[in-house]
């Protein structure tokens, strides 16, 4: 039915020395094809490395791009984001092993912390009772995985499903930031280990955006149109009553494929063990956003903080009450700056912690060795002033309040150009030491930063 992607049919003979993400495949489907272009110059954008020192997350570790996953990225927005399937054949940079491989699992699944909601083991389309897999003392669960039982099952024929597996990865962590600001949705990054000639689910679809990235060995896809219509839940099929697919395809290491919200699908390895990953994310839809406006009016308006007494015989009171909320909503709806709004959600969906910024907590240990002769200077974090009636100034910084002298305040403003200066000059008309105190506490909070050899 699907060519042999590593077959002679296909590679050529000047190719068939090469890893299967260095190859350039043909495709069998001409239509809603992306390919990537290997022989394209290299740029610094195209991956990221990075040391880390984790348990079993040593040397140098590779997270693809996001221009790996789509290519162009006006072109995917444009027609696939939500709305088409696609593939982009050697999509990944580098070996597909590097993202994450068979035997990374098997690390993982020897992990004392792993737990039984980190993993899903299905068979025949059929979800496996975690009894079979989970550790019992005295009659109960003690919440530990018997990795030989897992074994057991995948030798027997069943898919193992890691979930979120970007908690004991930290470049899918990386790539799953990515992700997520990119299309301002939550991303999850779940791992599937297939044996050869397996089939984990029945045709069904997801409750978001799915990026496919194959890793190890072939799997056959199929991917059926999305509804018009969009639900907030996954649902199974039938394969006769789905129709014709609108993408049939053979997945090799190095390609990417992308699975549009509620499009139904279903996969199925070759003759060898597959190992893919999924990131799917959950954009938010526009009754979502919606909803999140109403909500900040709504705790923005005192009125609607009493609670009234509901019954019978007050039906008519509240009645002309709830008009008089309603009216008051309305009224308020009309108020809203929707330039402004879209930035807060924007913002609202697209801010979260960098998944590189792996060593905070050694970053604000260093921040004691500041000295008199340290060059510090002002990082990019948006605060907010308020001045108190007793001379100091308040600033609001991610949710926390602290109250520090006006004079501060105006030393910030003097630096908001990105300037840097000495830690002893940060504050005048004070001891040097205490212009010191004050800019390790602002370096603490985010507000500073301190240059790690101190200036002469």
């Amino acid at each position: 039915m699907f060519a042999r992607w590593a077959g002679d049919a296909t590679v050529g003979a000047d190719q068939r020395d090469l890893p299967p993400w260095q190859r350039h495949h043909p495709s069998p489907i001409p239509v809603r094809e992306r390919t990537a272009r290997p022989s394209a110059p290299a740029c610094s954008c195209s991956r990221i490395r990075w040391k880390v020192s984790d348990l079993f997350e040593r040397g140098p570790m590779y997270v693809p791009s996001f221009a790996e996953l789509v290519g162009d990225e006006d072109d995917f927005f444009a027609y696939h984001f939500s709305k088409a399937p696609y593939v982009r054949r050697n999509a990944l940079a580098a070996d597909p092993k590097e993202v994450l491989s068979v035997a990374d699992l098997d690390e993982i699944l020897r992990q004392e912390t792993l737990r039984p909601h980190h993993l899903r083991i299905v068979k025949a389309g059929s979800l496996v009772s975690d009894e079979t897999y989970v550790r019992t003392s005295h009659g109960r669960s003690d919440g530990a995985i018997v990795t030989e039982n897992v074994y057991t099952q995948f030798r027997s024929g069943a898919t193992i499903v890691w979930n979120s597996v970007q908690h004991f990865r930290r470049n899918l962590r990386a790539l799953a930031e990515t992700v997520a600001e990119k299309l301002a949705a939550p991303t999850d990054v779940f791992a599937f280990l297939t044996p050869a000639g397996g089939r984990g689910s029945v045709p069904h679809d997801d409750r978001g955006d799915v990026f496919v990235l194959q890793l190890n060995g072939t799997k056959i896809w199929r991917v059926w149109p999305a509804p018009e219509i969009r639900s907030d839940g996954a649902a199974s099929y039938n394969t006769e009553s789905l129709g014709t697919p609108e993408l049939e395809t053979a997945l090799q290491p190095g390609d990417v494929l992308f699975i549009p919200q509620n499009a139904p699908h279903v996969a199925m390895a070759e003759d060898a063990v597959s190992l893919h990953v999924s990131l799917t994310a959950q954009p938010a839809t526009w009754s979502a956003l919606v909803r999140l406006t109403v909500d900040k009016i709504i705790e923005d308006g005192v009125r609607l903080r009493t609670c009234p007494h509901l019954s019978d015989g007050n039906v008519l009171a509240h009645a002309q009450q709830l008009r008089g909320a309603l009216d008051g909503l309305a009224d308020r709806l009309r108020q809203v700056d929707a330039e402004r709004e879209i930035r807060r959600l924007t913002a609202l969906h697209t801010s979260r912690p960098s998944a590189l910024d792996e060593r905070a907590f050694h970053s604000i240990a260093r921040i004691d060795e500041c000295r008199e002769t340290s060059r510090v200077s002002r990082t990019d974090a948006e605060l907010t002033f308020r001045k108190s009636a007793d001379g100091r100034v308040e600033f609001g910084l991610g949710g926390a309040t602290v109250s520090l002298p006006e004079s501060v305040s105006k030393a910030l403003d003097a630096m908001a150009s990105g300037d840097s200066l000495i830690a002893r000059d940060f504050l005048s008309r004070v001891r040097p030491e205490e212009s010191v105190e004050v800019v390790k506490k602002l370096a603490r909070l985010g507000i500073l930063a301190i240059e790690q050899k101190a200036a002469r």
